[in-house]
């Protein structure tokens, strides 16, 4: 069984790698399920797991955010990471004018 070949994952992909542009917004029915593996076991998920799956790439953080719903990093560790790279930010930074609570 050969690997499923989606287009519109090529595509997308093709204009991030070109650098036109950084963000990808991605519509239809995100319930629908793909096919993730081409082994027998034939495992099916939906787009978000899919996309996930497919677009892995070290050095990199994927961040899902879907409408009405958390901000999600399904890789392990990004969200430490991200975590500390903002608390070594605002550590750089200084304290905020006014104190901890800002400017009234």
């Amino acid at each position: 069984m050969t690997q499923p070949v989606y287009p519109f994952l090529r595509e997308a992909a093709r204009i991030l790698n070109a650098g036109q542009a950084r963000t990808v917004v991605l519509s239809g029915n995100v319930h629908d399920l793909f096919r993730l593996t081409a082994d027998e076991t034939d495992e099916y998920a939906p787009l978000l797991d899919l996309l996930a799956a497919q677009w892995r790439v070290p050095d990199r953080i994927l961040i899902v955010y879907e409408l009405n719903g958390p901000i999600r990093f399904p890789g392990a560790g990004d969200y430490d990471k991200v975590r500390d790279a903002g608390r070594q930010s605002h550590a750089e930074l200084g304290p905020s004018p006014g104190g901890a609570r800002g400017r009234r």
